[in-house]
């Protein structure tokens, strides 16, 4: 139930991002799934292995719906909250993007610790809340940076 769960909406944050009428470059996107990759797998291995906070469920489709939580959910949502931050002109859809954003994340790793693919030992919810929001910062930070490196050197060229 949970990996058909975590499936399903896995294949929900692909499909936000790919009918986006407009977004960012192919390469700021790229780079900014890089990186996000890059931090959520040190993230998750601190967390879980290193300072022992969360414990990872032995069963395999447990297993595989935490994959496609860290691989597809979190960055494809964070991509498409970058992607409508730098391209839409309207601010209420900004900040409507942002926030479904951050709660669709909150709620799919609500539903993994619910589902009992992540285990909480010295954890809470809110610790989660807590670093969506710091990884949108995070992302938009980057983003920016990267369109800004892109449009000066379009402009020098």
């Amino acid at each position: 139930m949970g990996l058909t769960f975590i499936a399903v909406f896995s294949w929900f944050s692909v499909m936000i991002l790919c009918v986006l009428p407009r977004k960012l470059p192919l390469i700021i996107n790229s780079v900014l799934y890089l990186l996000i990759e890059f931090i959520l797998i040190n993230k998750l291995s601190l967390i879980t292995y290193k300072y022992k906070l969360l414990a990872m469920s032995p069963d395999i489709s447990k297993f595989i719906g935490v994959i496609l939580h860290r691989d597809i959910i979190f960055p494809f949502l964070l991509l498409f909250a970058a992607n409508v931050l730098f391209t839409s002109v309207n601010m209420r859809n900004v900040i409507l993007a942002i926030i479904c954003s951050v709660v669709y994340i909150s709620f799919t790793s609500y539903m993994l610790h619910r589902f009992s693919m992540l285990i909480y030992l010295d954890w809470q919810f809110a610790y989660d809340v807590v670093i969506v929001v710091i990884m949108h910062l995070i992302v938009f930070i980057f983003a920016f940076v990267l369109q800004r490196q892109i449009n000066k050197r379009a402009a020098s060229a």
